[in-house]
């Protein structure tokens, strides 16, 4: 299983410390490994703003975080999201 988090490193607004974003769980054997594609869109970067009522986008700059759990990260990346 693999799964996907962001951290907001630098955003306008407070952000939870990962938000999960994807999971892949592809059917496996014992010992099999697979390449896995989780993908994230402009929509993985929002967060609902409860005073519009609507999902808004915030840019900033975001750590990509892919791992087996929340606990077990094995890739970081950073990221700048723009409008």
């Amino acid at each position: 299983m693999a799964v996907s988090f962001i951290e907001g490193v630098q955003s306008a607004v407070l952000r939870p410390a990962k938000e999960l974003k994807g999971i892949a769980s592809p059917p496996l054997e014992p010992g099999e490994t697979r390449r896995v594609r989780v993908e994230m869109d402009r929509r993985s970067f929002a967060y609902y703003d409860v005073d519009r009522g609507d999902w808004a986008d915030s840019p900033g700059e975001f750590e990509i975080l892919i791992g087996r759990s929340s606990e077990v990260i094995e890739l970081r990346r950073k990221l700048t999201f723009t409008r």
